[in-house]
């Protein structure tokens, strides 16, 4: 009998997750991602925004997970347990301009609906007990202080959304990428996101890459926020986000039934219409060996010159990002710097999986198109100094969403530099060898609003 229930107890040792998995409660730490935006209604209009002022470290949101999930022996769903955002900071990109005068937007929770700003979490866990996914549901009440740039009075827009996940959930993981904010604490303690001894049975979570949280046209796309990291030798061409504008000679070809189309740009955030974010800061030397870096397209908006006429209908052409591929806009840059450490070349490959949507200029039923496109460039110019009359977004070198959103950063030290592509240059798809037949996209810095 001895012999038995020693056995008994060894198995119970050895079983993985036999009595289930506390994941402990705490505190998510969160940088707003390109993509987060309001839509006001008339006459503000949709307003895109990045991280404002920092509410603990450089995280501009912060969630609270009030209770341990328990998931059940063997992994599965634990039940909801319930959640509260307790900080929200948000700064339009690029000033927003109503009636002629230009605004600073401002976005924070409202003070009189702090204990509302609640919601509940549904955590679930693999079987391999390492990562797993995540569904929330957050009312969030904010205040929208628009502030004039010059003079004139502000006002403040207050209004309410609840904010859900997508379908198929966020995913997390029990580790964490260097670099990630960390607030450590003891198991219990509500302001942590990394708990201290917490156990066999308590574990923490941290989501991974970059989610949204949406309600209708408006959405908050959020990732893990990060501390600055140094570089341990060389020089660095600072991470953050170019601003372009398109440029005449920009077109696509759909082929048989619609043909060639020739577009311009529809502004997103100030005057660009297109925005891509270099990820990683890259690190480079004068006359040296060039850097490779991810990088994503995360903002795109056409439209066609002219109407298309396909059959006896005429159609307006409008091509955004495809919202079901947001993800796989990536692709590749490579910078070079030259001798004198003020500049260089670069080249660059990203895919841009495209919706186009054909409007009937008569009104009617319309249709979309989707689509595609691996654009390349080799051999354009850059700068480390931003040219005369260009949108210009300011942010500090010190890992938060800001720094991310910026194209002019604060506080670089002397080999830290910024990234500005000089004149026009092509985005090419080439069906015949140094040609732009199947597409090419002509962009340039977009200017100063």
């Amino acid at each position: 009998m001895r012999s038995l229930a020693l056995a008994v107890c060894i198995a119970v040792l050895l079983a993985p997750n036999v009595l289930g998995t506390n994941i402990a409660l705490g505190t998510d730490y969160f940088s707003t991602a390109f993509g987060t935006k309001v839509d006001f209604g008339p006459p503000i209009g949709i307003v895109y925004f990045k991280g404002g002022a920092p509410c603990a470290g450089t995280a501009d949101t912060m969630v609270e997970r009030q209770a341990e999930a328990v998931v059940p022996p063997g992994g599965g769903t634990a039940p909801p347990i319930p959640i509260q955002i307790v900080c929200l900071s948000l700064r339009s990109i690029s000033p927003v301009s109503i009636g002629g005068t230009f605004y600073n937007v401002f976005v924070k929770l409202d003070p009189a609906n702090l204990s509302h700003d609640t919601g509940t979490m549904t955590i679930s866990e693999k079987p391999d007990f390492k990562v797993g996914t995540f569904k929330s549901s957050l009312n969030v009440y904010f205040e929208a202080d628009l502030v004039p740039m010059s003079s004139g009075p502000s006002f403040s827009v207050f209004g309410h959304e609840i904010f859900t996940t997508n379908s198929g959930g966020a995913p997390w993981a029990r580790g964490y990428p260097r670099g990630t904010f960390l607030v450590i604490g003891p198991v219990g303690d509500q302001a942590a996101n990394k708990h201290t001894e917490p156990g066999p049975d308590i574990e923490d979570i941290f989501p991974v890459g970059i989610f949204d949280e949406s309600h209708l046209l408006n959405s908050h796309r959020v990732h893990l926020c990060k501390t600055d990291l140094d570089a341990d030798d060389g020089e660095r061409v600072e991470l953050g986000t170019d601003y372009y504008a398109t440029q005449s000679g920009t077109h696509i070809n759909f082929g048989a039934g619609i043909g060639d189309v020739q577009f311009t740009g529809r502004p997103i955030v100030g005057t660009a219409d297109t925005v891509i974010q270099r990820r990683l800061d890259a690190i480079v030397s004068p006359g040296g060996t060039p850097a490779t870096i991810p990088i994503q397209m995360v903002g795109l908006s056409l439209q066609s010159t002219a109407p298309v006429r396909i059959g006896a209908t005429f159609y307006n052409v409008f091509v955004v990002l495809d919202p079901a591929h947001l993800a796989d806009d990536k692709g590749h840059m490579i910078i070079s710097e030259n001798a004198g450490g003020a500049g260089g070349s670069f080249r660059f490959y990203v895919s841009v999986f495209y919706e186009a949507h054909f409007v009937p200029v008569s009104g009617g039923t319309g249709f979309s198109v989707f689509h595609l496109l691996r654009f390349r460039k080799s051999g354009t110019i850059w700068r480390s100094t931003p040219p005369g009359g260009i949108m210009i977004v300011h942010g500090p070198d010190n890992g938060s969403s800001a720094e991310e959103f910026a194209n002019l950063h604060s506080g670089l030290g002397p080999n830290e530099k910024d990234f500005f592509p000089v004149g026009v240059f092509d985005e090419c798809v080439t069906r015949i060898t140094g040609g732009c037949n199947s597409a090419d996209h002509r962009i340039r810095l977009a200017p100063t609003p």
